[in-house]
């Protein structure tokens, strides 16, 4: 599918459309809950993946703990190589008086 990228002109504060991007997208039914999931791309297996482990934790199923897990440790590790990005860029940053 498409999904429309939106960005803000924090200047005149005003939202305009940047592009459409490609995105898969999955949903899944485990009993009487749905799993939902998206990512940026062509990628049918990782959204599968995703809406699988979504109805996992949803249904409190056996392996919802280990979802949670796994989530917050790559959301830790996200944020620490957005952190090391940052400082990293930091160096380059000009200063306008």
């Amino acid at each position: 599918g498409r999904l429309a990228l939106d960005v803000l002109d924090s200047t005149a504060v005003t939202r305009f459309r940047v592009s459409d991007v490609l995105v898969a997208q999955a949903t899944v039914a485990r009993g009487d809950v749905v799993g939902w999931s998206m990512r940026l791309g062509d990628d049918a297996v990782a959204a599968v993946a995703g809406a699988v482990c979504d109805a996992e934790v949803h249904a409190a199923g056996p392996l919802a703990a280990e979802v949670i897990d796994l989530c917050e440790s790559t959301a830790a590790e996200q944020s620490r190589r957005r952190a090391r990005e940052r400082s990293r860029l930091e160096a380059t940053e000009v200063v306008f008086e």
